[in-house]
């Protein structure tokens, strides 16, 4: 065969990733809002007894998505920040 003649190979496509894509937006968007929305108090390891009504827009479940999520995503610019070379103090 010459190469103006190649076989193509066809990929078969089907509709579930496009579903796991949709999917993992929809997770996305509502870890955004419940971020958005955290208010700390929310959470009765913060204070006893917690907010009622809860002032996360998720709930509950937000509270705590958010709260978790928080957690390390929020050391790397805290730890980042100290060993800056732009930072007034340095620990590293």
């Amino acid at each position: 065969m010459s190469a103006c003649h190649e076989r193509r190979v066809r990929i078969p496509t089907n509709g579930f990733g496009d579903v796991i894509g949709v999917a993992l937006l929809a997770v996305a968007l509502l870890l955004l809002v419940a971020q958005l929305s955290f208010d700390r108090y929310d959470i009765s390891f913060f204070r006893d007894p917690h907010n009622k009504p809860i002032h996360n827009w998720i709930g509950p479940l937000g509270a705590y998505l958010a709260w978790g999520s928080f957690l390390p995503l929020g050391l790397v610019p805290i730890s980042c920040r100290r060993c800056s070379p732009f930072s007034a103090r340095r620990i590293c």
